[in-house]
């Protein structure tokens, strides 16, 4: 993300490369034979290893249409390889979307959206719309199975909005199924039926066998739900005999899921045993998670229906703990999480991707100058010109830089390249995060969430800056900092616990504020300790700066170990601060991992 010293040193030496080939092209005539001979040699190379790249896509294709989604996900991963080797970003964000569905398919949700956000960083800068289109959808899809409608419409209305302006029926055909079915499962049963119809219109006039089963399938579900099952049933059986001849063994397990259902509604558990028993061993042969939920719920309701409690009771608690591997609060706010990030970062990101697309026009401006220069003194106004987009581009490289990195670290990078961990004696860490997030993030749309959080965190950053407190990270709803890194400070804890009263404080009157208006608020937890710490650089991109230590976890556990609207402090920090400040001592309390740690509340 960021330019180091190497890289503008380099660049000025490229230009000096380029005034002595202006001043020479005259002279060596021959000189432009040889750069074409050249450069057809590297392209050569460079489509061998295209090849090889589109090969391995292929691939890890094939293996995924085969349900073998673990030989799916390595092939991709070499395919992701070899595309940074090659330095193409429009083959990075390829492979980042394959391995994304393939990650969907497996119903690992969590790891598909990293790859279909990081994927949409590229897509933006590459400003490809087919890509865009397609990663709202497969987003979209994520969040929809994960019952996350509101945010499933609006990327599925965005990828249609893309869709209807390229006019790819195949694409388009797919969005409208997804929109007709999460409208149907929304209960918004005509509106649903109106988009299936469109999808299927679009497959029977490109006569593609495979997706007419898919919404014929929908269709069903949709006459299901308003009563009429004779005609649900015949769209079911239909599209599954579609799905044996035609799909892949995925579709046939779909398809034959609703059937079992709907004969175990029209009071058939006998008919339904077999349908759902298919549709048990296809998922677990595919080790799909969501195909694992659904049909073991329905054996367990067919062996009920037979008298087997103890079969029914079996299938039942592998229902349960499939559902929670899929719906589980941890799984629900790691999306939450995913998707706040990925706001946050797009918002970081755009100075900088203003600034390489300005790098990049410049580029090509000089490359097409390059074959007119016919004196020094253009030459040299060109790099003039370039000498001011470089010192711009650098001074904004090191503003965002410090926006990330303790200075003292973020000159030792530009300086070595790397930067060395240090152990640190006498840090003082806080943990705080949101009592209830959970709860709260589902009573609220996205946008209301990610506003929340933003004006929450922006006001602890301004905290951190007055007391001289380096803030680490947040993830999520948590938010890390601590004082005496990474230069060491007299006054650590005492200036860590002023923030914390003042972060509370914060919260307190924006409860207040928000309880007049009727709104949701949150409540804070805020956790504090003071010990010996590791900081330095995590990574190689996108660099954090971190701090590791047992004082880190021992914070952590103060913090969930915490009460809403309170500060809750180590004996570490209390022996310190005791003097400055009124404490209520709460005895040892047991914290996870550590044993029984004493404990002090701060006063209000």
């Amino acid at each position: 993300m960021f330019l180091s010293n190497v890289f503008f040193n380099q660049l000025f030496l490229n230009l000096v490369r380029v005034l002595i080939t202006s001043c020479c092209c005259l002279l060596l005539i021959s000189t432009p034979l040889k750069w074409v001979s050249a450069q057809e040699t590297v392209s050569v190379n460079t489509a061998i290893s295209v090849e090889s790249f589109e090969s391995l896509i292929t691939q890890g294709r094939s293996e995924r249409k085969d349900g073998d989604y673990d030989a799916s996900f390595a092939t991709l991963t070499k395919a992701h390889k070899q595309s940074n080797q090659l330095g193409n970003q429009v083959l990075i964000s390829k492979a980042l979307s394959e391995l994304g569905v393939t990650r969907m398919y497996q119903g690992r949700y969590s790891g598909a959206l990293e790859f279909f956000h990081e994927c949409i960083i590229i897509q933006e800068a590459l400003e490809d719309s087919v890509g865009l289109a397609d990663s709202y959808n497969f987003i979209a899809s994520v969040h929809h199975a994960q019952t996350d409608y509101t945010i499933a419409s609006k990327y599925y209305l965005r990828s249609l909005s893309l869709r209807e302006k390229l006019g790819d029926q195949v694409p388009l055909g797919v969005v409208y199924n997804n929109l007709g079915t999460l409208y149907a499962d929304q209960g918004n049963l005509e509106d649903g039926l109106e988009y299936h119809n469109k999808s299927m219109d679009i497959w029977k006039e490109l006569r593609d066998t495979s997706w007419i089963a898919i919404s014929l399938r929908h269709i069903g579900f949709c006459r299901e739900r308003q009563g009429n099952a004779d005609e649900a049933l015949k769209s079911y059986l239909e599209g599954y005999h579609l799905s044996v001849k035609k799909g892949t063994r995925m579709n046939v397990m779909r398809a034959s899921m609703p059937i079992g259902n709907l004969y175990l509604k029209m009071g058939d558990p006998q008919k339904a045993l077999d349908w759902c028993k298919q549709a048990y061993l296809l998922s677990m042969e595919e080790s799909n998670l969501y195909g694992i939920q659904e049909s073991c719920l329905c054996l367990s309701e067919v062996y009920d229906r037979l008298h087997q409690s103890a079969t029914a009771l079996d299938f039942y608690r592998r229902s349960i703990a499939a559902r929670d591997s899929i719906y589980g609060h941890e799984r629900t706010k790691e999306l939450t999480r995913l998707e706040m990030n990925f706001v946050f970062e797009r918002q970081q990101l755009a100075d900088s991707l203003k600034f390489v697309k300005t790098q990049i026009i410049q580029e090509r401006k000089i490359q097409g100058q390059r074959i007119g220069l016919a004196s020094i003194g253009l030459v040299l106004l060109m790099i003039g010109t370039l000498a001011v987009v470089i010192y711009r581009g650098k001074r904004k490289s090191d503003n965002l830089l410090l926006n990330i990195l303790p200075k003292e670290i973020a000159d030792e990078l530009k300086q070595y390249g790397s930067a060395k961990a240090k152990r640190l004696e006498n840090v003082t860490v806080l943990f705080a995060d949101f009592s209830g997030f959970t709860t709260l993030s589902e009573q609220m749309t996205p946008e209301q969430l990610v506003t929340e959080i933003h004006e929450c965190f922006s006001y602890f950053d301004g905290v951190m800056s007055e007391f001289g407190i380096e803030k680490i990270k947040t993830i999520g709803d948590a938010y890390m900092a601590a004082s005496g890194v990474p230069a060491p400070s007299e006054t650590h804890a005492e200036d860590v616990i002023k923030a914390a009263i003042k972060m509370q404080q914060f919260m307190l009157a924006r409860q207040a504020e928000k309880t007049l208006k009727g709104e949701q608020f949150f409540r804070m937890r805020i956790g504090i300790h003071t010990g010996t710490v590791v900081a330095g650089i995590v990574g190689v991109k996108k660099f954090q700066y971190d701090i590791w230590g047992d004082a880190v976890n021992v914070a952590a556990r103060l913090e969930q170990n915490s009460e809403p609207g309170k500060v809750n402090v180590s004996k570490a920090t209390y022996e310190l601060v005791e003097d400055q400040f009124s404490f209520s001592y709460r005895g040892k309390v047991s914290a996870k991992g550590k044993g029984e740690i004493d404990m002090y509340f701060l006063d209000e």
